[in-house]
C-alpha cells in the first residue's frame, strides 16, 4: 500500500478498509502469515485506525519510493513492484481487495511461477510494445514473445527468488525510463505488472500457472472472491456500498471477534 507522492494521508472508503482487513485475516487463519508493505504514511495510518491486529507485520520499505523518478499516477500499482524486489520466496503478492478463503497448496508450483489467472491480449489494454514512449535511450528486454498470454496480478506466487528479482527489475526499468502522454496510459501499467512477467518468464522457459481460469472465477467457486470490478459500483451507489459494508462488518464479527473489536476501535 503506497501513499501517493504528496499525499499526507491514506483515504480509502469503509468498504475498502475492511476488504482489505478481511484478506488479511482471512489469509493468516488459511495460509500463513501476511505482511503489509507500505510507507511512513501509511504505517502512520495503521496504528492511528488500531489495524496493527490485522497483519502480521507492517513493512515500510516503500518510503524509499519517493526518490524513484516514476509517474505514481500512470504506475499506481509500481509498489508491488519495489515489495517484490524485497521478498524472499517462496512468497505470494496479493492484492488489498483479493480474498482467499481456503487454504492453497503452492508446493505444486515449485520454482515456478502462478497467478489466479490469465489474460486475453485485448489490443486497446495490450497494445504491440512498440508503441510505447521510451526514455533516456532505453530499450525493452530483447527476445520477449508478444504472443504470451498476459497474467493478472491480483494474486501471484513467486517461487524463485533469481527470477522475482530479475522481474520485479526489469518492470521498474521500464517503469522509470517511460514517458506516458495524455492519453490512456493504463496499458503502461499494465505492462509493467502484468504482460512483463509472463514474457520474461518465457524468455528464460520458466513455467507460469494458472490457478483458476477466468471463466471458473465467476461460477460457483468458494475459494476466491475479488472486489477489483465491483469498486466503481460500490462508489456510485450508496445503498450497495452500505449494505455491502454492512456484510464486511458482520463477517469479520463472525470470523475474527477480536479483530473486529480492535477495528471498530478505530472509527
Amino acid at each position: 500500500m503506497r501513499t501517493p507522492r504528496g499525499c499526507d494521508a491514506v483515504r480509502l472508503a469503509e468498504f475498502e478498509i475492511l476488504t482489505m482487513a478481511l484478506s488479511a485475516l482471512e489469509w493468516r487463519a488459511h495460509n500463513g502469515p501476511v505482511t503489509l508493505v507500505t510507507d511512513t504514511v501509511g504505517a502512520a495510518w495503521v496504528r492511528e485506525h488500531h489495524l496493527e491486529c490485522v497483519w502480521s507485520d507492517v513493512d515500510e520499505s516503500l518510503t524509499a519510493m519517493a526518490e524513484a523518478p516514476i509517474d505514481e499516477v500512470v504506475y499506481w500499482a509500481a509498489g508491488k513492484l519495489f515489495a517484490l524486489r524485497r521478498q524472499t520466496t517462496p512468497c505470494v503478492l496479493l492484492d488489498l481487495d483479493f480474498i482467499v478463503w481456503h487454504p492453497m497448496d503452492f508446493t505444486r508450483y515449485g520454482t515456478g511461477v502462478a497467478a489466479i489467472h490469465s489474460e486475453d491480449l485485448q489490443p486497446h489494454l495490450y497494445p504491440p510494445p512498440e508503441t510505447f514512449r521510451l526514455q533516456d535511450g532505453y530499450a525493452l528486454l530483447d527476445g520477449l514473445d508478444e504472443a504470451v498470454r498476459p497474467i493478472n496480478g491480483a494474486l501471484v506466487y513467486h517461487g524463485d527468488a533469481g527470477f522475482a528479482q530479475r522481474y520485479a527489475q526489469a518492470a521498474i526499468d521500464f517503469m522509470e525510463h517511460t514517458a506516458p502522454g495524455d492519453g490512456d496510459n493504463l496499458p503502461y501499467m499494465l505492462f509493467a505488472e502484468q504482460r512483463l512477467l509472463p514474457m520474461l518468464a518465457a524468455k528464460e522457459g520458466r513455467p507460469v500457472y494458472e490457478i483458476a481460469p477466468l471463466h471458473e472465477l465467476f461460477g460457483k467457486q468458494k475459494t476466491f472472491t475479488h472486489v477489483w470490478g465491483y469498486k466503481d459500483t460500490l462508489r456510485r451507489d450508496e445503498k450497495a456500498r452500505n449494505v455491502f459494508t454492512e456484510k464486511l462488518r458482520q463477517r469479520l464479527k463472525r470470523d475474527f471477534p477480536e479483530a473486529a473489536a480492535c477495528i471498530e476501535k478505530g472509527w
